[in-house]
């Protein structure tokens, strides 16, 4: 038996595969829509993490929640799923390096902007859910 070949040959794995893509590909598309109609709430949510320049916060606040949209869309839509779990994987690193940073400075209590504005999580949360996400990816990454 090649390694991981359960991964890949039973109609048991295949829905499982199924079910984490409409997962993954709804929750980023949410995201991303959600995101897409506050950009500028979104912008100072950036800004709160401290993390970029000032020049690079209204282009990142634009374009995460695209890319958010594109992939979800990808995902939901079962096309290059591999590439599509790959970016958000990316994605979902970013967004924990990001958070565990302002963990470290002692701003758990800040909103994560995650889902846009008015749903607020501490950054723990947002933190031990985009491992969970990131690890949600792992199969659709390594599927055929």
């Amino acid at each position: 038996m090649i390694r991981d070949e359960w991964v890949f040959d039973t109609s048991l794995s295949i829905w499982f595969i199924r079910v984490l893509r409409i997962i993954l590909g709804a929750l980023f598309l949410w995201t991303g829509l959600s995101k897409m109609s506050q950009i500028e709430d979104f912008a100072r949510t950036i800004d709160t993490f401290n993390l970029l320049p000032q020049i690079l916060i209204l282009p990142a606040a634009i374009i995460i929640p695209w890319v958010e949209f594109l992939t979800g869309l990808s995902l939901l839509l079962g096309f290059k799923t591999r590439l599509s779990a790959c970016v958000c994987s990316g994605l979902l690193c970013l967004f924990v390096i990001a958070l565990g940073i302002n963990i470290l400075r002692g701003m758990d209590n800040m909103a994560c902007g995650c889902f846009g504005v008015g749903i607020s999580d501490t950054l723990s949360t947002a933190l031990i859910r985009n491992i969970v996400l990131i690890a949600i990816c792992v199969p659709l990454v390594r599927t055929r």
